[in-house]
């Protein structure tokens, strides 16, 4: 089991018949790096997090997330598994909500979270906010999450269209979040995993970069490693304004 906070690369063996590449980044503009991650292969929960930036102490609150995911253990119940994610990231919410009234009323902390469990050959994703994640299925890309944004809203609204979404004036305002509110509303989505999928779980310093159809040409390669390493450098290569997160998943049973 990994907690990754370093900018340098690192790749985790296969386990089992799950291959898992990851990354974290600082970027070229951001100062420190408030995303985290949690990579558990002995439980096959994997885990992105995004401190919020302009909050006091987002990586504080990324930490504090995977630090509550990192004491799940899963069952072969799949709806057991997906309960105890959702009381794990319940208690990330309730200690960040915790602490930020200890620096003042008026001080926020938050994170967001996208987890992806696999257990046998069922997956299922939580989540809240806009890190997201990806399913490479036949050479098809979709998004198994919903981004908790303003620009989500606008989309689902018709008021602009996919193609505005990261150049849009409140791309990176965000609806939901860990830490934000003692009421808080974890989205969930599960299904049926088979062979050859690929998962990508980023934060949006990924997706509030390159377009899905970039994601998807990177994914098709052949390998996790090359491919991790080509999805860094197309971000790095248009400025990575912000930290860039991610972790695949690859099911490589046939």
């Amino acid at each position: 089991m990994t907690h990754a906070n370093r900018s340098q690369p690192i790749k985790q063996p296969a386990h089992g018949s799950l291959a898992v590449a990851w990354r974290t980044h600082i970027g070229l503009v951001r100062s420190i790096n408030e995303d985290r991650l949690l990579v558990n292969t002995d439980h096959s929960i994997f885990a992105v997090s995004d401190g919020m930036g302009g909050h006091l102490r987002g990586d504080i609150a990324a930490q504090k997330v995977v630090d509550a995911l990192a004491e799940v253990t899963t069952s072969t119940d799949h709806h057991q598994t997906t309960e105890a994610i959702r009381g794990a990231i319940g208690k990330a919410n309730a200690d960040i909500c915790k602490e930020a009234l200890g620096h003042g009323v008026d001080v926020r902390m938050g994170a967001t979270v996208s987890v992806l469990a696999v257990t046998g050959n069922r997956y299922c994703c939580l989540w809240a906010g806009d890190s997201r994640i990806y399913l490479l299925r036949d050479k098809q890309l979709s998004r198994l999450t919903s981004d908790h944004s303003v620009t989500q809203d606008l989309i689902d609204r018709k008021l602009i269209t996919e193609s505005q979404r990261n150049s849009h004036p409140q791309a990176s305002v965000i609806t939901r979040a860990i830490g934000i509110s003692s009421d808080l509303d974890i989205a969930t989505t599960r299904g049926d995993m088979l062979p050859g999928d690929r998962f990508l779980i980023c934060s949006d310093g990924i997706c509030g970069i390159l377009e899905d159809d970039e994601i998807r040409e990177i994914m098709l390669e052949d390998t996790d490693k090359p491919a991790a390493d080509h999805l860094v450098e197309a971000v790095i290569n248009r400025g990575a304004r912000d930290n860039l997160s991610f972790i695949l998943v690859h099911n490589r049973h046939a």
